[in-house]
């Protein structure tokens, strides 16, 4: 499965997407869905790790969705850490904010997953990381 969405610890306080080979966006909404399901059953914050090290190029569409996902936000979801972003998605990361006024908020791009780890290890009980 090109999108596999999992509890990353054990507290269930953050949970990993990771993005293998070619995806499409009905495979990420579907993980979007489950990742919600999944914060629906705690009762406390959940932090997001998107890990895309591993994933081929975004799909067409790109900006479109990603805008979409300010309107889409789960009600417990605290930061979201994008790990391995392409130059590509840094790009329209960068584009987006100047469009979209704090669409950067409680988000950040970090090279590892082990950093992306210890950030949230350390800021947990907050809901933004500086």
């Amino acid at each position: 499965m090109p999108i596999s969405i999992s509890w990353d610890n054990t507290d269930k306080t953050i949970i990993q997407y990771r993005f293998e080979g070619r995806w499409t966006w009905d495979e990420f909404n579907k993980g979007l869905f489950e990742a919600n399901s999944m914060m629906d059953s705690v009762n406390h914050t959940v932090h997001v790790i998107v890990n895309m090290g591993n994933s081929a190029a975004l799909p067409r569409g790109a900006i479109t969705q990603i805008a979409s996902l300010r309107t889409r936000k789960h009600p417990r979801i605290g930061v979201t850490i994008l790990v391995g972003a392409s130059s590509l998605v840094q790009s329209i990361h960068s584009a987006m904010t100047k469009i979209y006024a704090g669409i950067d908020r409680n988000f950040k791009m970090l090279p590892t997953l082990e950093e992306a780890r210890a950030v949230l290890e350390r800021g947990e009980s907050k809901k933004e990381i500086g």
